[in-house]
């Protein structure tokens, strides 16, 4: 009887733990071994004016180069969402975008959690209900 109180546990946790993560600009790392550790989801490209932000919703493959980041993915902003690659030198890039936890989220889904469980608890154990009018 208690497997399927786990099962549900896990169903319900794992889109709410996935919200946790957010797609954050992070530096360009030094050595190819960071290089590929990261999850890439999009770029951030800097000219001398402005920047602009380059992501992603899906990511096949990133592949870096010595002088160069090859994406294959689906941009976020394209309706049709075909797959297409890009090909970014880095001299024209200030930072990656890679999904990171976000402590600020998990805290506050955390937190729900467990003061919506001490509420419910609370109720059952005192055995009042709310007031009505």
């Amino acid at each position: 009887m208690k497997k399927p109180r786990r099962l549900l546990v896990i169903a319900v946790s794992i889109p709410l733990l996935a919200g946790c993560f957010s797609v954050l600009p992070s530096p360009i790392p030094p050595t190819p071994v960071e290089k590929e550790a990261l999850e890439v989801r999009g770029v951030v490209l800097n000219d001398a004016r402005n920047s602009e932000r380059i992501e992603f919703s899906e990511v096949l493959e990133a592949l870096w180069a010595d002088d160069a980041l090859s994406i294959v993915g689906k941009l976020a902003d394209d309706a049709e969402g075909d797959f297409v690659t890009r090909l970014y030198p880095l001299s024209t890039l200030s930072a990656v975008l890679v999904r990171q936890l976000d402590a600020g989220k998990t805290s506050g889904v955390m937190g729900g959690l467990i003061i919506g469980t001490v509420a419910i608890l609370s109720v059952l154990v005192s055995g009042s209900r709310p007031l009505r009018d």
